[in-house]
């Protein structure tokens, strides 16, 4: 403290101490520790909800296309085709279900003739999808739409991460995804 004339300066010190600045770093390191295993959970939940959102926008096109446009329409796991002489890729369904691609899967919403697998080709495609995020897996089989927009039964589609968390969609036999 300063005294000049009759009036006092008092000189406080700024700043924090090193013995503060240690207790804030090991209280960050705590809390740290303790979140990031949920962060890490909330990102694979996110994620699982965000590809069972993708799919189920699918399915609903798919249904909706089939009933505007009066023709069977097919979602199916699909696989990249690069095309020959040319830089352009297509897509097609995968031959038998238990086909393994050559390419992560893509789905695929496309025309479908005489409920021939075989008959449906790239450009009848109406949309195709990017493959699944991260380390999720699908079970799906073909699900076919006919010209009123129902399937051939009841089918329950299910999305699985890597840690067993799973979300099923469920597609009755009038076509209508429950999700």
């Amino acid at each position: 403290m300063f005294v000049v004339g009759k009036m006092k300066i008092i000189k406080t010190s700024s700043g924090f101490t090193l013995v503060e600045v240690m207790v804030v770093v090991a209280i960050l390191s705590i809390l740290t520790t303790v979140v990031a295993p949920s962060f890490s959970d909330f990102i694979n939940r996110n994620s699982l909800a965000s590809e069972s959102n993708r799919l189920s926008s699918l399915l609903r096109f798919a249904r909706s296309e089939a009933i505007q446009r009066q023709t069977p329409v097919i979602v199916c796991l699909g696989e990249k085709i690069p095309a020959k002489d040319t830089n352009t890729v297509s897509v097609r369904c995968l031959k038998t279900a238990g086909d393994d691609p050559s390419e992560p899967n893509f789905l695929i919403a496309g025309f479908h003739a005489d409920n021939d697998r075989s008959a449906f080709n790239s450009s009848e495609t109406l949309q195709a999808l990017p493959p699944l995020s991260g380390n999720l897996d699908i079970t799906l089989n073909d699900i076919i739409f006919s010209k009123d927009g129902s399937t051939r039964n009841t089918q329950a589609i299910e999305l699985k991460d890597g840690s067993d968390k799973t979300t099923t969609i469920t597609l009755n036999a009038a076509g209508l995804v429950i999700h």
